[in-house]
């Protein structure tokens, strides 16, 4: 391969399977190198292969050379909701910074989790909204505050946001059960943003725990046992 013969071809595979050809190339010395320009893209270790010749010459393509290049890591920047998150999940969340990829990039090589440490729970249906610089995300069911993000783009994963979502604080509307002074007695808590049942994954992931007390101004403060959520975000028994 020389600079008289006509331009080679490159394309290069990501480890996660999405297949690029890059531009502009062009034999810079010749028989030994090769210059190109890289496209828009996501992806780790890139396997490169090189096609050379023309119509009259026949087209002669290299074995694949296995490489560590990758495009940059995703990085996020801002976590932007319409408020703190309903505790049933299914809040839109959008994620901001750069690196997440070109428009067209395949919503299967994104994903998100969130928590306390950024790993306990996990959003779903993620997928590029901007070119490079959104991903919007659906918040699982959950409970708590302060949770930072953690993106995932085509096996990258960000660093954990320094801005944070976090659950819509329970609300009591109801109480029902009588309360004899010996204890032992069930009672009924109704309202909103619970959380998920006390049977389901979240409270383990998160470390998470129930606790309800009671009592006046004034008075003594007890706190009740055996606490569990038995209607989804909306009742707990005691």
């Amino acid at each position: 391969l020389t600079t008289n013969t006509p331009a080679p071809t490159v394309t290069y595979t990501t480890a996660q399977g999405s297949l690029y050809t890059a531009t502009s190339c062009s034999v810079t010395v010749d028989s030994t190198e090769v210059e190109c320009t890289t496209v828009a893209g996501v992806g780790t270790d890139f396997e490169f292969v090189i096609s050379v010749g023309g119509v009259d010459a026949g087209v002669q393509t290299s074995a694949g050379l296995s490489t560590s290049q990758a495009y940059a890591s995703p990085s996020i920047s801002g976590v932007t909701s319409s408020g703190t998150l309903s505790t049933a999940g299914g809040e839109v969340v959008t994620l901001g910074g750069t690196s997440f990829g070109p428009t067209g990039t395949l919503s299967a090589l994104y994903s998100a989790t969130y928590g306390p440490t950024g790993t306990e729970l996990t959003a779903t249906g993620c997928a590029l909204t901007s070119d490079q610089t959104a991903v919007e995300c659906t918040s699982a069911a959950g409970v708590g505050s302060t949770h930072v993000w953690v993106l995932t783009v085509s096996g990258q994963i960000s660093s954990a946001s320094s801005q944070t979502t976090s659950y819509t604080a329970p609300d009591i509307v109801s109480m029902s059960g009588s309360m004899g002074t010996a204890g032992s007695t069930v009672v009924t808590l109704g309202g909103t943003d619970f959380g998920p049942l006390s049977s389901s994954g979240e409270w383990a992931a998160l470390s998470a725990s129930i606790v309800v007390s009671y009592g006046g101004a004034g008075a003594d403060v007890y706190t009740a046992t055996g606490c569990q959520v038995t209607t989804a975000d909306a009742e707990i028994e005691c």
